[in-house]
């Protein structure tokens, strides 16, 4: 059965957008904010969907577990939602297009008790919308 750290999983949100979830062991090193070159592909679908369909925006979210400093966890969240966003513009993305925040640990998908649950709340979000 997949496991929840190495699936991509879509959810359709009550205003419309749809929310792509990405396991950051998937994306990144641990600790670390560099794209892993095996994800970029992916990375390119939803580029070439995002210039493909002007009318998108996305959104992207980075979050940690609770291992390391508020402080820390925050600026890696950072540091990783901007690096998608960067990759997303160098494939022909329009900045207009793209936004990014960084959650830290605060918004834990998982309890961060476990290996299973922290790894599950090392993730990058990304939420596709229609512009207005």
């Amino acid at each position: 059965f997949p496991s929840h750290d190495t699936e991509i999983s879509l959810t359709e949100m009550p205003d419309g957008s749809v929310k792509m979830n990405i396991p950051g062991s998937l994306l990144f090193e641990t600790g670390e904010s560099d794209i892993k070159p095996a994800f970029k592909q992916t990375l390119d679908q939803v580029a070439k969907s995002l210039r493909e369909y002007c009318g998108l925006s996305a959104r992207v979210v980075g979050h940690t577990d609770d291992v390391g400093s508020d402080a820390s966890n925050d600026q890696l969240s950072l540091a990783r939602a901007r690096s998608v966003v960067s990759y997303l513009q160098s494939t022909g993305v329009r900045a207009s297009n793209l936004s990014f925040e960084g959650r830290g640990e605060r918004e834990p998908a998982a309890s961060n008790e476990t290996p299973e649950g922290r790894a599950q709340n090392r993730r990058v979000e990304i939420f596709v919308t229609e512009n207005d």
